[in-house]
């Protein structure tokens, strides 16, 4: 019985763990993707304000 206990313990406990991580993982890719397009958008708007000035300078 006890044997029994044990094992199933160690079952749930390794489920747990299993989940934690990978709950972990999932979570760190959604914040990553998030602030990599925040990144993107900032540059792209950096460069479509540039656009302007740029062509004006190489039309005079």
């Amino acid at each position: 019985m006890k044997k029994l206990f044990t094992r199933r313990l160690f079952i749930y406990m390794l489920a747990a763990f299993l989940v934690t991580i990978s709950a972990i993982f999932v979570l760190q890719t959604v914040v990553s993707q998030y602030n990599n397009n925040a990144t993107s958008q900032n540059k792209l708007d950096e460069v479509r304000r540039s656009l302007p000035t740029i062509h004006q300078i190489l039309s005079s």
